[in-house]
């Protein structure tokens, strides 16, 4: 799998997955940082700003196109690293969305992954993770990443679990003497 940025050129690409999305009667788009919202060009802009940038309300991001070893798009993926913890808590500081058809092929798992490391590249110690509490698939996957479920919230008339994963190792020091040290 590869990820990287949106790029002008992928134009088409992206809009044929959000077509696939909507022909799916899928309102919602996860992880695509309000594309449906603004005019392409700006949108990409936007995307490669907000790495480097921070947006006053949801601070920096990344925002990664996840395509498959065949080079078609499956996904999006967000990390939404520098986001105010009130925010965090409510939305999640990683977002991943799949393409219908290429759904249950283990996509999910390896972006949320990708994710996981690349906010341990940043120095983060845990990240929050959201689902709808209907999307059985996603609550796998975060479990199997090392989610811990921590609340349950209604958003907008929908139930969402909130998982938190620890990328930090805890460490306990045990005290020896020497005389264990011997036996």
């Amino acid at each position: 799998m590869k990820f990287r940025l949106p790029e002008m050129e992928d134009r088409s690409e992206i809009m044929l997955y959000i077509q696939e999305h909507y022909s799916n009667n899928e309102k919602s788009l996860s992880a695509t940082s309000s594309l449906p919202l603004m005019e392409y060009g700006e949108w990409v802009k936007k995307i490669h700003d907000n790495t480097f940038i921070s947006d006053p309300v949801w601070g920096k991001s990344f925002t990664y196109l996840a395509f498959s070893d065949e080079n078609e798009l499956v996904g999006f993926l967000s990390i939404r690293f520098d986001m105010p913890e009130d925010l965090a808590l409510k939305y999640g500081h990683i977002g991943y969305g799949v393409r219908p058809h290429q759904r249950r092929k283990g996509y999910a798992g390896q972006m949320l992954h990708f994710a996981l490391d690349k906010c341990r590249e940043l120095g983060m110690e845990s990240v929050t993770v959201g689902c709808y509490k209907e999307n059985i698939g996603s609550a796998k996957t975060i479990t199997k990443n090392g989610g811990r479920l921590i609340r349950e919230i209604k958003v907008d008339k929908k139930i969402s679990d909130y998982w938190e994963i620890q990328l930090v190792d805890q460490f306990y020091e045990i005290e020896l003497n020497n005389r264990d040290l011997e036996d």
